[in-house]
């Protein structure tokens, strides 16, 4: 049995005419009267009396349509449900995100997508980049917030920029430089950094490294790198 097997079938059986189950259902009176047949013949019993002047449910044909109207209901639900899914308004949205770096913009990014979908449960975990992208690969994570892709990694994922942010220096209050509001990198050549790890980290590290190796030096770590 098919759905159309239903629709029809429940269709005659609302209108007792086939000519306006026809006209309701836009389809051909002979496509409805087989299907009927067919559908008769599958269940081993008539689901009609047709007679010149009227069309009335047997017994088997009205155990029938009970047990047919809510299967179409339910099919009507289930066919929702998965479009609402599709369009991201139920369901379980797990994000993967850099507590400092995120900290401006998330919280208000989270109460805004809760008041627009309230029946999608979020599920957010602070996450160094390679963990995510690690959760990415293991099926494990929707959504990440993130520096921006490397070349090679975006033929494998959709990528939106939603802020952006710098990179500074973090001097102690009594530094010689602390109180210049603009700082030339190279200033920082011999001064001992306190980075991230690149294990976890590698894009901003590199970035770091990187930016100062255009300064003309190769940044010197002075504590274990956090």
């Amino acid at each position: 049995m098919e759905l159309r097997h239903f629709r029809y079938f429940a269709a005659v059986a609302q209108y007792l005419n086939y000519s306006e189950a026809s006209r309701r259902l836009h389809v051909a009176q002979p496509a409805i009267s087989q299907t009927i047949l067919d559908l008769e013949e599958e269940i081993g019993a008539k689901l009609f009396l047709r007679s010149n002047r009227n069309v009335q449910l047997t017994a088997a044909g009205t155990v029938l349509l009970e047990e047919a109207q809510d299967i179409l209901v339910r099919a009507d639900e289930a066919k929702r449900a998965a479009q609402r899914a599709a369009r991201g308004e139920v369901g379980i949205l797990r994000i993967g995100f850099i507590a400092p770096a995120t900290a401006p913009i998330l919280p208000p990014l989270v109460q805004a997508y809760r008041s627009q979908y309230p029946n999608v449960e979020l599920r957010l975990q602070h996450m160094n980049p390679d963990a995510q992208f690690a959760a990415f690969d293991e099926g494990k994570l929707d959504l990440g917030f993130l520096r921006p892709l490397l070349p090679e990694q975006r033929p494998y994922f959709e990528e939106e920029m939603v802020y952006r942010d710098y990179l500074v220096a973090v001097l102690p209050p009594k530094h010689p430089l602390a109180k210049e509001r603009k700082i030339q990198l190279p200033k920082l050549a011999t001064e001992s950094f306190v980075l991230f790890h690149r294990v976890g980290a590698s894009g901003l590290f590199d970035e770091v490294v990187g930016v100062c190796r255009q300064a003309g030096f190769t940044p010197k770590c002075g504590m274990k790198p956090i």
